[in-house]
């Protein structure tokens, strides 16, 4: 990615950090344009995988689990990132951090769920470190199968909120 923005070729654009976020002068404007449209749409979401009908079927079952982890994720990010518009406008952060915590443990639910009904009788290769046919050396489900991502902005959230705490995960672990 680097080599790429020196010649002027952007792959993808760079993540906005909490702490750029918390220090700007511009926080209205994050939650006008960002905040608040990424909490309409985890409405829009939920509505579309409340109307799922309930079919008592695994591979369905798997689909409507699917779905209801993208909607836990649209609902997550909202008060992960209302953490640093609070604190650059000085006010409290405690509740958007229960409302990330609990968001969490929902969705640890709906993996333990889908861990208890995969399908493929060797899944254990998806979820686990270990070599395989990629570049990365875990199966391709590892980092949604630990949430690593949302525990990663949970962490930094936090360290935000409170002046540090727990070490950040990398949610990348390779060595090419």
């Amino acid at each position: 990615m680097d080599a790429g923005d020196a010649i002027g070729v952007v792959a993808q654009p760079k993540r906005t950090s909490m702490s750029s976020v918390a220090a700007s002068s511009a926080v209205d404007d994050f939650e006008a344009c960002i905040v608040r449209p990424m909490a309409a749409f985890a409405e829009a979401l939920e509505a579309a995988r409340a109307a799922m009908p309930e079919l008592d079927d695994r591979f369905f079952a798997e689909t409507r689990d699917g779905a209801q982890i993208d909607v836990l994720r649209a609902r997550f990010a909202p008060p992960v990132w209302s953490v640093p518009v609070a604190k650059a406008r000085g006010q409290s952060t405690e509740a958007a951090l229960a409302k990330v915590d609990s968001l969490l443990a929902e969705a640890q639910a709906v993996l333990r769920r889908r861990r208890a009904g995969l399908h493929d009788s060797r899944a254990r290769r998806l979820l686990i470190g270990g070599e395989n046919q990629t570049l990365y050396p875990y199966g391709y489900l590892f980092q949604t199968n630990t949430l690593c991502f949302r525990q990663r902005e949970r962490v930094q959230a936090r360290a935000l909120a409170l002046g540090g705490g727990e070490s950040v995960p990398a949610c990348v672990d390779f060595d090419p």
